[in-house]
């Protein structure tokens, strides 16, 4: 697997498939979140990733990560399987 970045922060990840007559799949997903503009107005720290219980807090903590961790799950299990190869290149850009 090859790994590649772009501007610092994204990740680009390209498995490589066994078939190069066809075209590639990509995935993406993002895992930044915005800057906070008045910390202030926060119950708790918004980099925190609180949890007070029941809830957690934090900035980005109900964004839609869930396709990011769908995706990252999916591929572990994928991967760790060593019979396993795709007929096409995946490239998983985050």
């Amino acid at each position: 697997m090859g790994r590649d970045t772009v501007n610092t922060f994204v990740l680009v990840f390209r498995i490589k498939g066994t078939d190069p007559s066809r075209r590639p799949l990509m995935l993406t997903a993002h895992q930044d979140v915005v800057p906070v503009a008045d910390e202030s107005t926060w119950k708790y720290p918004p980099f925190s990733a609180h949890f007070d219980g029941r809830w957690l807090w934090g900035r980005g903590a109900s964004d839609d990560k869930n396709s990011l961790t769908a995706l990252m799950s999916a591929l572990d299990t994928l991967l760790s399987n060593p019979a396993w190869a795709p007929k096409r290149t995946i490239i998983v850009a985050l």
